[in-house]
């Protein structure tokens, strides 16, 4: 599956530098998932919006880029991962949805891409990855959970990475009645 994890991977002087994110003044902004039957919506912060790598060059819409990407180039160095450019950055929070499995399963991007979750708060709403992958040009990315089965679940720690092939269908469970989690979800490409 290609799946790199490192617990405790952020520093305690990181950890205590996000607590901002948690504060009254930090700008959350509110998104749906588009599941109209059941609406699982969320707050986010962009860092770098998704663009076309084709035809446009990122743009850094948070005073927070250089405090993630500093934590990004440091496990990609850390884990020998060479890589060509970051294609989209943005914080999730997200609380308690009412679903009995998990959000829809999706690939972000339709061109072969690796995914980074650095989990910032909170210990419930794991990461989940399926057995199928997203096939360039082949329609949607996303995908129906009747059609796949888990391969693996990560548990959300707070200061543990992970990184995996973007093109795997993941999503998140709902996290836990009264809980949230904030992650930075970060996606690249590789040389």
């Amino acid at each position: 599956m290609n799946l790199i994890e490192n617990k405790n991977f952020l520093t305690d002087k990181e950890l205590e530098e996000l607590n901002e994110l948690r504060m009254n003044d930090f700008p959350w902004y509110y998104g749906s998932s588009g599941d109209y039957e059941t609406d699982k919506s969320y707050f986010s912060h962009t860092i770098i919006a998704r663009y076309d790598p084709e035809t446009e060059s990122p743009e850094i819409n948070s005073r927070k880029y250089a405090f993630f990407e500093h934590i990004f180039d440091r496990f990609c160095r850390e884990n020998k991962i060479d890589y060509k450019r970051i294609l989209r950055m943005n914080l999730n929070f997200t609380s308690h949805f009412d679903s009995e499995f998990f959000g829809q399963p999706h690939a972000d991007h339709d061109i072969p891409h690796q995914t980074m979750v650095m989990y910032l708060y909170g210990n419930s709403g794991n990461t989940v990855l399926f057995d199928g992958k997203y096939t360039p040009n082949s329609g949607e990315l996303t995908y129906t959970k009747e059609n796949l089965k888990v391969a693996k679940e990560v548990e959300p720690e707070v200061g543990k990475v992970i990184s995996f092939d973007g093109m795997t269908f993941h999503t998140i469970r709902p996290p836990k009645i009264n809980t949230s989690r904030i992650i930075c979800v970060l996606t690249y490409e590789l040389k």
